[in-house]
């Protein structure tokens, strides 16, 4: 994003931008830096709805549940575009590049805490150990042709 002017100030009127409803909404006050320009809404969100049962099934939208994973995640974060935000300048972009990140903030349950990729509830580590190409060898990009390994069953297809 360019800076909106040396200041780094966005002109937030009416004109610029709107919100639908300002008693769940405002104007986010950050207006980043240097190496980040920044324009957002902070809106008030239901928390219950991010607690331990993820997302319910939508049937409107044919939308099936999305639940929090219990297994171990890992946070992805790279320069990934897409013109389906907005134009992209390909011709002007500069490769490579670099992205800062000033901080990530991650939630867990104090009294749950799990750092690694094997917990008692959910052993990953053997099943890791014996697909191990799999995770190190860049040129296998797929299971069966690449890998010459059978798809795993599944218990959604009553597989299991």
């Amino acid at each position: 994003m360019r800076p909106f002017n040396y200041q780094y100030v966005w002109i937030n009127n009416s004109e610029t931008y709107t919100i639908a409803d300002p008693t769940r909404s405002k104007f986010n006050n950050y207006m980043g830096g240097v190496y980040q320009e920044a324009t957002s809404v902070v809106s008030a969100a239901n928390p219950a709805a991010y607690e331990l049962n993820g997302f319910q099934p939508d049937s409107v939208s044919q939308i099936s549940g999305r639940p929090v994973p219990q297994e171990p995640v890992y946070l992805l974060m790279n320069l990934g575009m897409s013109k389906n935000f907005g134009r992209v300048d390909s011709d002007n972009l500069e490769f490579p590049s670099t992205m800062r990140v000033d901080w990530i903030r991650v939630y867990q349950d104090p009294d749950a805490t799990n750092i690694g990729c094997d917990p008692p509830d959910f052993p990953t580590r053997t099943y890791i150990e014996a697909y191990k190409e799999a995770y190190s060898n860049a040129n296998l990009t797929t299971w069966v042709d690449d890998y010459g390994q059978t798809i795993p069953k599944n218990k959604l297809l009553g597989q299991c």
